[in-house]
């Protein structure tokens, strides 16, 4: 369902319908970067907290990665991920900290020519950030069953 590119808004209009017509098994959801430039704090809140509300319950929903201080508005960047972690703790959904995750991992080698976008090492840093998560979980439901 994902598209490469997306603001949050985009997300709301055109990929989260999908889940009217089936329930997923698993959810991911890696919003946000496109919006630091694009899109107003107080509006981003507002859409991000009606995503919450349009997932499957469980979902795995990150914040905005860290960008090695390469874009503007770094504080933005900071700003949004503390109130995306506040906003996912609140709901059914499971905090997948990317921000922490590609913070940790930087290094120019993430990057690909742009020197903005991740390349396949860089979303294997993102990958981590999901597996931290989704791992335990599916470990203590194979358990359960």
């Amino acid at each position: 369902v994902g598209r490469s590119g997306a603001t949050l808004e985009d997300l709301l209009a055109t990929q989260v319908s999908v889940f009217s017509d089936f329930v997923p098994d698993l959810v991911t959801v890696a919003i946000g970067s496109n919006d630091v430039l694009k899109t107003p704090l107080d509006e981003f809140k507002v859409n991000f907290l009606r995503l919450l509300t349009l997932l499957p319950p469980g979902s795995f929903v990150a914040n905005i990665p860290y960008f090695g201080g390469r874009v503007r508005r770094l504080e933005t960047v900071v700003e949004m991920s503390i109130f995306m972690a506040k906003a996912i703790g609140q709901s059914s959904h499971h905090f997948v900290d990317i921000y922490s995750q590609t913070k940790a991992d930087q290094s120019f080698r993430n990057y690909a020519a742009d020197m903005f976008h991740p390349n396949a090492r860089g979303y294997r840093s993102w990958f981590q950030a999901f597996l931290n998560e989704i791992e335990p979980i599916l470990k203590r439901e194979l358990i359960q069953d």
